[in-house]
């Protein structure tokens, strides 16, 4: 636990971490993963309506309690795999596999290769 100091090692006791330096690793029991990623996810922001766009049962919920879309994804959409946009979007593949798609970017009709995904792109089943 020597290259984390000792700042770190109440934190690493409470949560159960296992370090083998040797081979590189960590280990932790799963509770203490989501804590972490708990914690690393309270300081992602995103766009709400967009995400409610993409979830309509997130907009009803909403709607209907006090928890904001951020919450939302913060607690249980992340975990739930609820993303705004495939983590391997590419958008120059996308405007590669998609040229009606490149050409009304470059013509100012569509704002991004993203943008058109998210909206119509993906129920289109474009290819990404």
């Amino acid at each position: 636990m020597g290259f984390l100091g000792s700042k770190y090692s109440d934190l690493c006791h409470l949560l159960k971490i296992k370090f083998n330096i040797n081979e590189e690793s960590v280990s932790m029991p799963v509770k203490s993963l989501e804590t972490l990623v708990k914690a690393v996810l309270q300081n992602v922001d995103i766009n709400e309506k967009l995400y409610e766009f993409k979830y309509p049962d997130v907009k009803e919920l909403t709607e209907k309690s006090d928890i904001t879309a951020t919450e939302h994804f913060r607690q249980y959409g992340y975990f739930e795999g609820r993303f705004l946009i495939p983590l391997d979007f590419d958008e120059g593949k996308y405007l590669e596999f998609n040229p009606d798609i490149e050409e009304a970017v470059r013509n100012g009709e569509i704002n991004s290769a993203l943008d058109h995904y998210l909206i119509f792109g993906r129920k289109q089943q474009r290819r990404a």
